[in-house]
């Protein structure tokens, strides 16, 4: 019985490892796409300062795609819940100005906006890597996160 427990550990430790790499790999085919996606960007902004273009809509659109990439790459690396909320509230944004929409979506967009800042004022939880950051979190803390058990 002890030698399963032993190897389910090991075999959970591999997935972990997988996991973790499989998001890097992710990160970095979204961060090609982020630097080959800069040049279109670029070239929009030169039309819109030559007035070639007065399509700001489409740059708009662009950019904020960038910015939410960014921002999921910084929530595939960090794995904090913050990052995670930033990303939600990017895409929120994005579709309010974007998209536009009926009042009813205008609205409906405010309200998850307004419950994604009460949510991260009031409910939000510093993680334990953040908090303890440089020393070793107490006792109480480890066990409950099944650290510090042979």
């Amino acid at each position: 019985m002890a030698r399963f427990h032993v190897f389910e550990m090991h075999l959970r430790n591999v997935f972990v490892i997988v996991g973790h790499v499989l998001e890097l790999i992710l990160c970095l085919f979204v961060a090609v796409g982020l630097f080959i996606s800069l040049k279109p960007l670029s070239g929009q902004l030169g039309a819109l300062l030559t007035g070639e273009s007065l399509d700001f809509h489409h740059f708009l659109e662009s950019a904020f795609n960038l910015v939410i990439g960014i921002e999921f790459i910084d929530m595939l690396t960090k794995h904090s819940p913050g990052s995670a909320i930033e990303v939600l509230l990017y895409a929120l944004v994005r579709h309010m100005v974007i998209e536009g929409g009926s009042t009813l979506n205008m609205l409906i967009g405010t309200l998850a906006i307004l419950v994604i800042f009460v949510v991260r004022k009031f409910f939000f939880v510093k993680s334990f890597e953040e908090k303890y950051a440089g020393e070793d979190p107490p006792e109480e803390i480890r066990g409950a996160a099944g650290e510090g058990h042979s």
